[in-house]
């Protein structure tokens, strides 16, 4: 956190003392001299920047995100270009993993000073954290021009200049002959949820482009068929990695898709597979939850490593979230293989099914009712938020966690304004995607979330959590602590051309990058060994996309 320079005189020598007081460690006597003089402050523009921004610091500093927040807002207000405030908010964005608030501040406090060098690093640093490399790299080379880089700053430099070289070359290896492909996940049909899915609907994919598929996956005693969509399903039960070594053996396949967390059984099965073995293309689910038991057991992640160190290709399906950071962390380059979603045709009218009118706003939150995907908190900071809404809930209740269930159904009955429907067929969920203002994804941990990606396709805006992995790489939606979704809700209700805007905008990220014409190609050639080549996102939509979240975060400093 940045603390404002000192000056001298008057009020403005307590301010020295309390700073000085700050950095001895001792923070709670800087809070008391510096909540001693605020009052005293509003005769001095400058002296009360500098008395606000401090509180604010030592709020972060015990752990009050939400006081420092509103210190730093309140600052802002009265000068909107005060470097120091603009910095520890993208610090405090930072240390929330929201990526994006806080590379807008970085950009925000670097055009406030435009001739230091160390902002422009930071907003480059902040960038390049979400892969956005063009961008990274201008910064980088403002910085450049005004003070020369370390050798840190040096090799960040030319890692930038070699990812948008290329990027700028669209290059991608020919389309394979189609060949045997063996998808290995945990759940498939007639199991819902987003890993089987996304199995079914890439073995789907690759059948198209002349792939034999098969699928293996943990026996369910509901599974009344051995086959789903021309693909055999082999079922493994007892020890999974002496079932899939047998099915493998018996099965002449040129490559196996992996789609598994990184400590369930199909990716520890099938990385262990005996030599000679097929291609093995694990695509790990790293969402914040395991990637933190990761990272608190050395063992394990070493563990973990060691498997992946075996793999013919490793697919990362975020940009900035942790699967990629944990590739970058273990020094594995990876392949990008994003999710995809191809929505299918909407069922009956959604609102007139439920009797919403039309002039009434809608939202949406579509998941399982699973502790991690936070319906309750959702609805909790929704409760006390004014707003002539509706807000429909799509999504079944767990039964490895029936008290969730419960606690939705106690908090959406005091909320007349929440319609709880239970699960819902595809076609429905088309339906209301179509017909939704908005989309609330309040999860608390998502690896690449493919309701975000069915919202893009519907045109649908959207508002997802910081912690939803992928969220930061679409266009389309904004990205907030769950705090703030009823200001969120509220701008997007409010301003219907930046509402439709976004829409527009997450519709030309998902049609260039999310579809299945898009990632099918993609996963053949990656299955048979061929470069894919880049996949770029639309420049304008993410520039629109941009613009729409800076005017809903300056118009927070603005109010």
């Amino acid at each position: 956190m940045t603390v404002a320079a000192g000056m001298a005189g008057g009020l403005a020598a307590a301010a020295d003392a309390a700073e000085q007081a700050f950095l001895a460690g001792d923070a709670a006597a800087a809070r008391r001299l510096l909540e001693e003089i605020e009052p005293r402050t509003h005769g001095d523009r400058e002296l009360r920047l500098r008395v606000l921004n401090d509180l604010a610091v030592i709020a972060a500093g015990e752990g009050r995100e939400a006081d420092a927040e509103s210190l730093l807002l309140a600052v802002l207000a009265l000068d909107p270009r005060y470097a120091p405030a603009l910095e520890n908010l993208a610090d405090l964005r930072e240390r929330a993993g929201d990526l994006v608030q806080a590379s807008h501040w970085r950009r925000r406090a670097a055009e406030a000073s435009p001739g230091a060098p160390a902002g422009w690093r930071a907003l480059a640093n902040a960038l390049n954290a979400r892969r956005r490399f063009a961008e990274a790299l201008d910064a980088l080379r403002r910085a450049q021009a005004l003070d020369p880089l370390d050798p840190p700053g040096e090799a960040l430099l030319a890692e930038l200049e070699r990812r948008v070289g290329d990027a700028r070359r669209p290059s991608a290896g020919p389309l394979p002959e189609g060949g045997r492909a063996l998808i290995v996940v945990d759940y498939f049909h007639p199991s819902v949820g987003g890993s089987e899915r996304l199995a079914e609907s890439a073995g789907v994919a690759l059948q198209e482009h002349g792939w034999e598929v098969e699928v293996a996956t943990r026996r369910l005693p509901e599974r009344d068929s051995r086959e789903h969509r021309g693909m055999r399903v082999h079922e493994v039960d007892g020890d999974p990695r002496a079932a899939l070594a047998a099915i493998v053996a018996a099965g002449s396949y040129d490559a196996l898709a992996i789609f598994s967390a990184p400590t369930s059984w199909p990716l520890a099965a099938a990385l262990q597979l005996p030599r000679p073995r097929p291609r093995l293309v694990p695509v790990p689910c790293i969402n914040a939850e395991n990637h933190g038991l990761l990272q608190a057991q050395p063992g394990l992640l070493a563990s973990y490593a060691s498997l992946l160190a075996g793999a013919d290709a490793v697919g990362y399906s975020s940009l900035s979230g942790y699967d990629v950071r944990l590739c970058e962390q273990l020094g594995i380059e990876g392949v990008y293989l994003p999710n995809a979603s191809n929505p299918p045709p909407p069922a009956a009218p959604f609102r007139e099914s439920l009797g919403i009118d039309d002039a009434r706003p809608l939202l949406l939150a579509v998941g399982n009712m699973w502790p991690e995907k936070n319906h309750a908190g959702l609805l909790r900071a929704l409760a006390a938020h004014w707003g002539d809404w509706r807000l429909v809930l799509i999504g079944s209740p767990s039964p490895k966690a029936p008290h969730v269930a419960d606690e939705v159904r106690a908090l959406a009955q005091a909320d007349p304004r929440v319609v709880l429907l239970g699960g819902a067929p595809p076609a429905t969920v088309a339906a209301a995607m179509r017909e939704a203002d908005a989309l609330l994804l309040p999860s608390l941990a998502e690896a690449t979330p493919l309701v975000l990606l069915e919202a893009m396709a519907c045109g649908t805006p959207w508002i997802a959590t910081p912690t939803c992995g992928s969220a930061h790489d679409h266009a389309g939606g904004l990205i907030l602590p769950l705090e703030l979704f009823g200001e969120g809700v509220d701008f997007l209700l409010e301003d219907s051309r930046a509402a439709r805007e976004l829409g527009e905008a997450g519709r030309r990220h998902w049609r260039a990058s999310y579809t299945w014409e898009v990632m099918g190609p993609r996963y053949a050639r990656v299955l048979a060994g061929v470069e894919p080549g880049p996949l770029e996102a639309p420049s304008d939509a993410l520039a629109a996309t941009d613009e729409i979240r800076a005017r809903f975060y300056d118009g927070r400093a603005g109010a």
